[in-house]
């Protein structure tokens, strides 16, 4: 099974304000939602990281999240 970034999950991360690059600023890229038909434990999975995502967002102002974020290592892994 491929655990590849879904066109859905994509413009999830960049209606967040998610940067693909830290030189892209906040250029955004407009993407067309594709409808999933089943969900495993790696969406259950990637659900969680977004809302640690989100969470991260609300308190720090953007999605740069360090590599090596202390408070939560697997976040700054994940969005790398």
């Amino acid at each position: 099974q491929s655990y590849r970034l879904t066109d859905e999950r994509r413009k999830r991360l960049e209606d967040i304000g998610f940067c693909w690059s830290a030189r892209e600023g906040n250029e955004k890229a407009s993407l067309e939602t594709s409808g999933r038909i089943t969900r495993n434990s790696y969406d259950d999975q990637w659900d969680a990281m977004f809302d640690l995502l989100v969470k991260y967002k609300e308190q720090y102002g953007d999605c740069l999240v360090p590599k090596r974020f202390t408070p939560n290592p697997k976040l700054g892994t994940w969005v790398d």
